[in-house]
């Protein structure tokens, strides 16, 4: 069901993608003489520095690379050095007793408690850190064939604990060199030239074959429990020339979350990605790089990084933008981040080290560097704004860019059919957020809708949407019981999910206070996003209403502002409903939205602000008549009084006390008969309130109220239905009290 939905999520911000116009910024062609061209504008990939790996001369140092763990494993006089890609970790020293060098690889267990040296072509030596105890591997070349060990690779797996490429294929051993014992657990034989290997997905491949063309390759780390490894399927890479592929020419990498596999051709200038999965190896288009020679290749943010040292410059691109052949920005140098320099003073050194992911090590002086994605410099080598923010949402830490990016397209009056393909697919990617956090917590009320959604069913809640300003209305607790703040929230797919405070706090609302925008272009632009907002069956939040009513207002739409409360475009409030009561009052521009606005008032069920709005029109006979359908528990009288005195009249000054004395009396009946009426059927009666008599003397004569308390007592209405029953409690609060308004 996930994985059926996450597809579909898939194909919709497909289609919109091919929505989008035609029109997009297609590099220029570029000569295949080097260099490449180099734009003044300052580049969108950034150096900051590490860590330094050591500060001593390199020439009794040897280092090894562990791409497992992200950490540099030095040996030096007797002892091991190991330094993590975390600034914040302290060296960790292993001391030996005796001298290993010289060595040809060195790694450590991921738990830290063994540690693995080659210093043979034939044999590994594996030591416990604490005791130095060690077991050695051998491998012995026989009469067929000669073993040649190419690497090993700890485990993390309860299977076994080493993995051991040879010429020969792939070996796995369980371990122990406490007990001094090593056991072979699995053997594949594919004869083997090179290998590869990725550590987030633990993929092992094998370049077999006379020119290690064809390639073999193991999940070594399975997510089945039945199965330790998972092998893939068998392929064949194109080669132009019979000789072998050099090591340099591949490279496994991991992008959006899929592996894939980077051929280069130096000499032709071509990169080719095959993406690997478990059950087939697909083969992308060939991407010309325009250039020859050597390459360095990085992966930053989930976006390829091709380095040309001869040119220096560094070529992005993205696999899933929707020209994935050509460079997402234009061939730029990497920058050095707040004036940082290069230690030799030199970029794309020659002793540059491209490792794994994102990190360059440089071999000559021993630093590390980062490199980082700058945002908003990739928003200066865009024009096409909607492709920028489709590329921009697949980005970490992107939103605040993206708000940015919003916020300018709409101060630049962007047509608003563009607009609307905006706000569908960033409402698209909430609501698959929204579904999946449901399926993620096993709600009720989202499971059943998951299963089936008809049209005009909402599954978003306004409490799943947090805010950044704390004086908004929300629901934050209710947000927080559900998984905690929404604000970095991303869906399966890592795409970024713009909620609606995003759009409000950072969009709408500045470019209201600005006031520099058409008041009609805004208000279309809040009504789109809340067509797209009702398209994906998500409510929207009370804040984006009240700003819309309150635009509608200040440029005097109100024609359009009916018809809104007509159909039902704008939600039910508190706060819309007392401006539609203002806007249509005795005093307001337009009285026709006063009814809407009562309207709202009953269906949020705040009679109080109803009587109160009818009170303040002197309305005083239809807030009784809404008073006798709508009982309120000890209304005070005396606010009818008032109003009904202050406009003069005696007969409905009488009416009113009447009213209020009928209702006091049937109150003391009821209460009088409702312990022998519940003895009697056994079923409890509901009383009607009692209103609040204080303070009516102030309008009426003691004697007036006298008289008028002999005439309202009279025979009390039957407290049984015809056949004799009681009447339940909903019937009797449905039921108006009092005496007839007819006549009056």
């Amino acid at each position: 069901m996930a994985n059926g939905f996450r597809r579909s999520v898939s194909d919709l911000l497909d289609d919109w993608r091919h929505l989008t116009p035609t029109r997009r910024r297609q590099p220029r062609p570029v000569s295949h003489t080097p260099p490449l061209p180099i734009s003044s504008k300052a580049g969108p990939l950034v150096l900051c520095p590490v860590r330094d790996i050591w500060k001593d001369e390199v020439g009794d140092v040897q280092y090894f690379y562990d791409e497992m763990q992200q950490a540099f494993l030095l040996y030096k006089e007797g002892a091991f050095y190991y330094h993590s890609f975390d600034p914040q970790q302290q060296a960790k020293i292993i001391p030996f007793p005796y001298d290993l060098s010289p060595l040809i690889h060195a790694r450590l267990s991921k738990n830290g408690s063994m540690l693995g040296v080659q210093r043979s072509s034939y044999e590994i030596e594996l030591f416990d850190v604490t005791s130095a105890a060690k077991v050695t591997l051998t491998f012995q070349t026989s009469k067929q064939a000669v073993v040649r060990i190419l690497g090993f690779i700890w485990s993390e797996v309860d299977a076994y604990d080493l993995a051991v490429i040879t010429s020969m294929g792939l070996e796995l051993f369980k371990v122990s060199p406490l007990r001094n014992s090593s056991k072979s657990v699995k053997q594949y034989s594919y004869p083997t030239v090179h290998y590869l290997y990725e550590p987030k997905s633990s993929l092992i491949l094998l370049c077999t074959g006379k020119q290690g063309a064809v390639l073999q390759g193991f999940f070594v780390r399975s997510l089945s429990t039945a199965k330790s490894t998972h092998r893939l399927p068998k392929f064949e890479l194109d080669t132009r020339t019979d000789s072998s592929l050099k090591p340099e020419e591949l490279s496994l990498v991991q992008i959006y979350e899929r592996v894939y596999l980077v051929q280069i051709d130096g000499e032709l200038g071509r990169l080719t990605l095959y993406r690997l999965s478990k059950d087939q190896v697909v083969q992308n288009p060939a991407l010309e790089l325009c250039v020859t020679g050597k390459f360095g290749l990085s992966v930053v943010d989930n976006l390829l990084v091709v380095h040309h040292p001869s040119s220096q410059v560094s070529l992005v691109y993205d696999v899933k933008h929707s020209s994935p052949q050509y460079p997402i920005v234009n061939p730029l140098p990497l920058t050095c981040k707040n004036g940082f320099e290069i230690d030799n003073g030199h970029l794309y050194d020659d002793a540059w080290q491209y490792l794994h992911s994102n990190f360059i090590f440089d071999g000559s002086t021993g630093s590390l560097w980062q490199i980082s994605l700058a945002l908003q410099d990739v928003v200066l080598q865009f024009t096409d704004k909607l492709e920028l923010v489709y590329l921009l949402i697949r980005r970490s830490n992107c939103k605040p860019t993206v708000v940015s990016v919003i916020r300018n397209l709409l101060h630049d009056k962007h047509p608003l059919p563009a607009v609307s393909k905006l706000f569908n697919m960033l409402n698209s990617i909430y609501r698959a957020a929204i579904l999946e956090r449901a399926q993620m917590f096993q709600s009720r009320r989202f499971v059943e809708m998951s299963h089936s959604l008809p049209v005009g069913t909402f599954v978003g809640d306004p409490g799943l949407d947090s805010t950044v300003n704390k004086d908004t209305p929300t629901n934050k607790e209710e947000a927080e019981a559900d998984g905690g703040d929404l604000r970095d929230l991303t869906t399966s797919e890592g795409l970024a999910v713009i909620l609606q405070a995003d759009v409000y706090h950072h969009v709408f609302a500045p470019l209201a206070a600005e006031q520099i925008l058409e008041g009609k272009y805004l208000i279309s632009v809040i009504l789109e996003y809340n067509r797209s907002l009702l398209l994906q069956q998500l409510p929207p939040q009370n804040y984006i209403q009240d700003l819309l009513v309150d635009l509608l207002i200040d440029h005097k739409q109100y024609f359009q502002l009916h018809q809104l409360l007509q159909y039902h475009v704008i939600n039910d409030s508190p706060d819309v409903a007392h401006r539609l009561l203002i806007l249509g009052g005795a005093n307001g521009p337009y009285r026709p939205v006063f009814q809407a606005g009562l309207d709202m008032l009953v269906r949020l069920q705040r009679f109080e602000d109803v009587i109160e709005a009818l009170l303040k029109s002197n309305k005083v006979m239809e807030a009784l008549s809404f008073l006798q359908r709508h009982p309120i528990a000890a209304i005070a009288a005396k606010r009818f009084l008032r109003v009904a005195a202050e406009q003069g009249d005696p007969m409905l000054l009488y009416t009113v006390t009447r009213f209020f004395l009928d209702w006091d009396q049937e109150v003391r009946i009821a209460q009088a008969d409702a312990r022998n009426l519940q003895s009697q059927f056994g079923v409890p009666y509901a009383l009607l309130p009692a209103p609040c008599l204080d303070e009516c003397d102030a309008y009426l004569d003691q004697s007036e109220l006298d008289n008028l308390r002999r005439l309202s007592i009279r025979t009390p209405k039957s407290d049984s239905s015809a056949n004799g029953h009681p009447i339940s409690a909903n019937e009797s609060s449905a039921m108006p009290f009092g005496p007839s308004l007819k006549g009056f």
